[in-house]
């Protein structure tokens, strides 16, 4: 239960951090939400040494959303990775809805969105 309480305030800073239109914070709760859900699937026993190869543990029957996962970790890797690599409001904001959705059905519980 420990470990929910501490998922719920992490998700509650990244969604006030979106909230901003500072594209510096907007980044930040990209990469805040990747960790968040990389976190998660830890927890659920994944094996890897990092995100990568804890999705690739993940069966396409097991989690419904992996396409759309892979999406938003390329993105959040593009972000961190290359220089100059720019990202819009909308698109921060579509990026945060997918994690969003990925983190209800791999914690099975409703969380607040934007």
């Amino acid at each position: 239960m420990r470990h929910r309480e501490h998922i719920h305030k992490k998700w509650e800073k990244i969604i006030s951090v979106i909230k901003s239109n500072d594209e510096r914070d907007l980044r930040l709760a990209i990469i805040e939400a990747d960790s968040l859900i990389d976190e998660i699937l830890k927890e659920h026993g994944h094996p890897g040494h990092d995100m990568g190869e804890r999705m690739k543990s993940i069966h396409s029957g097991e989690f419904g959303n992996l396409d759309a996962l892979w999406e938003v970790h390329k993105t959040r890797n593009r972000l961190v990775h290359e220089a100059g690599y720019k990202i819009s409001r909308e698109e921060a904001k579509r990026i945060i809805a997918i994690y969003h959705k990925c983190m209800e059905d791999l914690l099975d519980t409703e969380l607040e969105l934007i």
